[in-house]
């Protein structure tokens, strides 16, 4: 039996290479992912589906921006699919800060200030200048000596959503409002 997740990209790694996948279908043993990553067959795949959760397996097929993989270990997907849309509805919205301030932003285009639109303890929404894309590592310097890095999980008109790979704590998220 397949089931589709409620919506959300999480973080991924093909060895030492991160990135970002959204699961587009999830079974007890296996999944179909939609990822940047271009990882090769046969190699181990995890994905944190939630910041509780993370599966692994083995990649079994690949074709451009997809790959299926085979799970490491049976789950009960049912069970995960109701666990993760709880903790979803529980922790989306309500964490958000919307901060409309300036920050820098260091990525593979070098240092850029961006606008900070709001920030959560898993991701930013920022204003930039249209060369950002999906995918694109990055470092954002909320405050001083508050970094975190994370990955552009979409970008479109000059905005772009951040997906941190460190969670920013309340404490952290204080001192950005404070600046």
């Amino acid at each position: 039996m397949r089931l589709f997740p409620v919506s959300g990209a999480g973080r991924a790694s093909a060895g030492e290479k991160p990135g970002l996948a959204r699961v587009l279908s999830l079974s007890d043993d296996g999944m179909v992912l939609s990822t940047r990553l271009q990882p090769l067959l046969g190699e181990r795949l995890t994905v944190d589906v939630s910041d509780s959760c993370s599966l692994t397996g083995e990649v079994i097929w690949v074709q451009p921006g997809q790959c299926g993989l085979k799970l490491a270990a049976a789950i009960d997907s049912a069970a995960l699919m109701q666990r993760l849309t709880e903790e979803r509805a529980t922790h989306r919205r309500r964490r958000r800060w919307w901060p409309e301030k300036a920050v820098v932003v260091r990525s593979e285009l070098g240092l850029q200030i961006v606008r900070l639109r709001e920030v959560s303890r898993n991701g930013a929404k920022i204003v930039h200048d249209g060369r950002f894309t999906p995918g694109m590592t990055v470092k954002l310097q909320l405050a001083p000596g508050v970094e975190r890095p994370g990955i552009l999980s979409w970008s479109r008109d000059g905005i772009a959503g951040v997906e941190l790979t460190e969670m920013l704590d309340t404490d952290r998220i204080g001192a950005t409002k404070r600046m």
